[in-house]
């Protein structure tokens, strides 16, 4: 079998071809690799994935400091109950699904920059918010362009400093970690969005995320959740044993807590529902250690609260999966927080039970 010449034995003409042909190749693979990197900078709204245009129109409210009053920062259940229409005063929901009180803190931090920041925060976290690292601080934060490259760094700094490997073992599912990882979905590499590009078929979901936009912007965050077929009523807290805390995640409650301190604001820990199949199954010791953590910053913050019960059960039917309340839920638990957040209701006990029917 005769072999083609290697680049020793090559003459002085063959070498130069193959040094051109690599050469136009590199440069190829880097112009595509621009182009990419163009492409997803300025048009993410046509193949990210359908809750893109949610955080968009939550970034919009808080970037232009249109949050009123009333501010709440929590994860996908708040985003799914709280409705600042029909709140006494005007009001914003920057909630965002799988975040917890450690991306929270840097949404807080730039709320706090406004000219004019919110009087009142509600915090709303679940109680396995403050149990785990979840990869959609990537996949999410950083992807979607909130969480930059320094509050990565920070992040991880902070854990290190705790001894707590969380956020260093967090497997992404890209073989990524460490300064690389935070680096490429800080910077939008191109891979970082290889499946979002395929799957949207380059500009396939702009219009899908247009319309999610405006529904989220509309509703100055509210967003209501579809109901997933064959979804059980038993949430993520009912499986647990005892109540955990991650130091990173409670190093970053503190910091929240500390910075609104120092802004006078108001600061509420609110109980969003949870069903009553979830309830029924929690553990007395989880609930136990639940309410004391909640507790040990109440003693320790003058302006936290907390407001309504912990947990507050309401019945499977007002919900439209394990966690999520559906429209006609949220609703009536809008009116319930309304009063709540009324300027006769400050010393009053807040119900945020259900209504009995």
């Amino acid at each position: 079998m005769t072999e083609g010449p290697s680049l020793q034995e090559a003459s002085p003409a063959e070498t130069r071809q193959m040094r051109r042909f690599m050469a136009v190749f590199l440069l190829a693979m880097v112009a595509a690799l621009g182009l990419a990197r163009v492409y997803i900078g300025i048009a993410p709204m046509g193949f990210l994935e359908s809750g893109y245009g949610g955080w968009v129109a939550r970034q919009s409210i808080l970037r232009a400091c249109d949050l009123g009053d009333v501010a709440v920062f929590g994860d996908s259940r708040a985003e799914a109950s709280v409705i600042p229409a029909m709140l006494p005063v005007k009001a914003a929901n920057i909630s965002f699904g799988a975040t917890s009180p450690m991306e929270t803190y840097f949404f807080v931090r730039e709320a706090m920059r406004c000219p004019h920041p919110p009087s009142r925060v509600l915090l709303v976290f679940g109680s396995v918010d403050f149990a785990n690292v979840s990869d959609y601080l990537w996949r999410n934060a950083a992807r979607y362009g909130y969480i930059g490259y320094r509050d990565l760094r920070e992040i991880s700094a902070v854990a290190a400093s705790l001894g707590d490997k969380s956020v260093e073992n967090m497997d992404t599912g890209d073989g990524l970690g460490g300064v690389a990882r935070d680096a490429l979905y800080a910077l939008g590499f191109p891979s970082v969005y290889f499946n979002s590009l395929l799957h949207g078929e380059v500009f396939r979901r702009y219009a899908i995320n247009r319309v999610h936009f405006d529904e989220v912007a509309a509703g100055r965050g509210f967003e209501a959740h579809a109901t997933p077929a064959g979804s059980d009523m038993i949430g993520d807290d009912a499986k647990q044993d005892r109540f955990d805390v991650l130091p990173v995640q409670d190093a970053f409650f503190r910091r929240t807590l500390e910075l609104l301190a120092a802004h006078g604001t108001r600061v509420e820990y609110l109980n969003v529902p949870i069903t009553a199949s979830t309830s029924s199954h929690i553990a007395d010791r989880y609930l136990s250690g639940w309410r004391a953590y909640v507790a040990s910053y109440e003693a320790q913050f003058p302006n936290f609260r907390q407001l309504g019960t912990l947990p507050t059960a309401w019945p499977d039917h007002w919900f439209n999966d394990r966690h999520h309340l559906g429209p006609a839920g949220a609703k009536a638990f809008s009116a319930k927080l309304a009063k709540c957040l009324m300027p006769e209701a400050a010393r009053q006990p807040c119900d945020l039970t259900a209504n009995r029917e």
